[in-house]
């Protein structure tokens, strides 16, 4: 009988840490995942102000406000 006893600790103890562990991989996983998606977001992002500088540069900015109506 206690050896049941201990063997049922020791078997919710482990179903116990299995089930953080799986919690905390999911966590991390989510967070892997968020990362990605902000490193290609960002990319794109820094692309597109590099062709804009770059065009602003090339064109001038007096030409541009003046073809935009900007006075």
């Amino acid at each position: 009988m206690v050896v049941q006893d201990w063997v049922s600790v020791v078997v919710n103890s482990l179903q116990d840490l299995w089930a953080g562990a799986v919690g905390v991989l999911g966590s991390i996983i989510g967070a892997l995942i968020v990362f990605l998606i902000g490193l290609i977001v960002a990319s794109g992002i820094g692309k597109l102000i590099e062709k804009v500088v770059s065009f602003v540069k090339g064109y001038g900015l007096k030409p541009l406000a003046h073809n935009l109506r900007f006075r």
